[in-house]
């Protein structure tokens, strides 16, 4: 920033707030290679050093949203300030998900049909005033507070920057090879672990009533069936047994939420508003569909998925 420059009110406040978190016992410099630096980008400067949090202080910065990254185990956030010459403010935070499973899952979450996805990182999608893109083991989140002149272009290239200077890649969470792809919307995988991002995803219930936990993973996408979209989930436990307690907890829950048909080792329930939910449970899976209408189209998704899950079990077994 040029000498005599007048500084907003609203920098000098973040730029405090950074200052009393960092002096709060977070850890300097892990992530500072990430950020672009002056010179990178034309006519971008940035405000300060780049802050980062973790342990107590990730709560502070997360402000009320900290349990559902704790369910995708964050590890920490880094957190940026630049300026474009026209002044607006451009917020750079990179949340450290410490596997690309955790930074795709927690990415999914935000990922909503109809969005402006751009080619940033893994993936990303860009308003006006913001971007969101996942590399590696990284969630990246770009804000721009004030839309002048200039400024969406200033956060692209930014976001352009931060992607290029990550260097891994990593993958996406291999369970998501086991939705069929048959009508499945694009882009609205959604990965989950535990039971708060589930609920984020799709609300169950307040209790555990599925057995989320450090050992499960699950993923879920919109399909269209008869007409409607539904939602189409595979959930992967550790093992046989550990899937059959689930799978009876979960009948329970649904049991007392509306008309069940329980079958050996699938059910079906219908609500009052007309709207079914399908289960069923293959070894260590359980899957199903939720929000279904017409049990013909909605046992499609069932049928084609238990075709990937044969032949992922026949692979393990092989």
């Amino acid at each position: 920033m040029s000498q005599g420059k007048v500084v907003s009110s609203k920098s000098v406040i973040v730029l405090v707030l950074l200052a009393i978190i960092v002096g709060c016992g977070a850890e300097k410099g892990a992530y500072t290679h990430l950020f672009p630096v002056p010179g990178d980008i034309d006519g971008v400067s940035a405000l300060g050093a780049t802050a980062e949090y973790r342990d107590s202080t990730l709560y502070d910065f997360l402000n009320g949203g900290a349990e559902l990254y704790f369910d995708y185990d964050i590890v920490a956030v880094a957190g940026g300030e630049y300026e474009t010459e026209a002044g607006s403010e451009i917020e750079v935070s990179v949340y450290d998900m410490g596997t690309a499973a955790g930074a795709f899952g927690i990415y999914s979450t935000v990922r909503y049909g109809g969005a402006d996805f751009v080619d940033i990182g893994n993936e990303g999608m860009k308003t006006s005033s913001s971007l969101d893109f996942w590399k590696g083991q990284y969630y990246c989140r770009l804000l721009a507070f004030d839309e002048m002149p200039g400024s969406e272009e200033a956060m692209t290239a930014l976001g352009e920057a931060l992607a290029a200077n990550i260097t891994e890649a990593g993958a996406l969470p291999g369970i998501i090879d086991l939705l069929p792809p048959q009508s499945r919307i694009a882009r609205s995988e959604k990965y989950f672990v535990k039971p708060l991002a589930l609920n984020n995803i799709r609300y169950i219930d307040s209790e555990n009533v599925l057995h989320l936990g450090d050992d499960t993973e699950g993923v879920a996408a919109t399909y269209k069936a008869g007409g409607i979209d539904v939602t189409g989930f595979i959930i992967s436990y550790p093992t046989a047994e550990a899937a059959a307690v689930a799978f009876e907890s979960y009948i329970f829950h649904l049991g007392e939420q509306g008309t069940l048909d329980h079958r050996d080792r699938s059910a079906q329930v219908e609500f009052e508003d007309g709207t079914r939910s399908f289960v069923i449970i293959r070894e260590a899976y359980i899957l199903g569909v939720w929000d279904a209408k017409d049990p013909s189209s909605d046992f499609d998704f069932i049928k084609n998925a238990l075709v990937k899950i044969e032949k992922a079990l026949n692979l393990r077994k092989g």
